[in-house]
């Protein structure tokens, strides 16, 4: 019995907004015909162009210190002042590396070594005339003379 009475009341309500809309529709399909007169016209030598400026606008970016999405900041690159290092040739003496020689009781690794003619017992680290021993395996040794660097092989 409740939901008739809810329905006897709803029923007269939908029936007003259907008829307010039917209304509506037919009032404006059966509007005016009058046509729409513009109030001036204008030709095309009079209209003022009004997206033309007169003076040049010039714009500068700025650099972009931080990025506002990731919130990374970027740094300029120091640019290297310094000029290119000439190193002067360095004239090597006459050196062969003749073979290892290993004590097994010290388990120390003793190079033998010919400059200019002489044999010298190297190990790691020694110099003789500027020439210094820095790395020592049994088929070659690292040397170093006058801050040059050359790898000789066993001869």
């Amino acid at each position: 019995m409740k939901n008739k009475k809810l329905t006897y009341l709803l029923l007269p309500l939908v029936l007003i907004i259907w008829g307010y809309l039917i209304y509506k529709v037919v009032i404006g399909l059966a509007g005016n015909d009058t046509d729409i007169v513009p109030s001036q016209t204008h030709s095309l030598g009079t209209i003022q162009d009004t997206f033309r400026t007169e003076s040049n606008e010039t714009f500068m970016l700025k650099d972009v210190e931080r990025d506002p999405f990731l919130n990374i900041s970027y740094r300029k690159k120091l640019e290297n002042k310094t000029g290119k290092i000439t190193r002067k040739k360095v004239s090597w003496p006459e050196i062969k590396y003749m073979g290892l020689v290993s004590n097994e009781k010290d388990k120390k690794m003793i190079g033998l070594i010919e400059i200019e003619g002489n044999n010298f017992f190297f190990e790691k680290g020694d110099s003789y005339q500027d020439v210094t021993l820095i790395k020592i395996d049994p088929s070659r040794v690292v040397l170093t003379y006058q801050g040059g660097r050359k790898v000789y092989s066993k001869s």
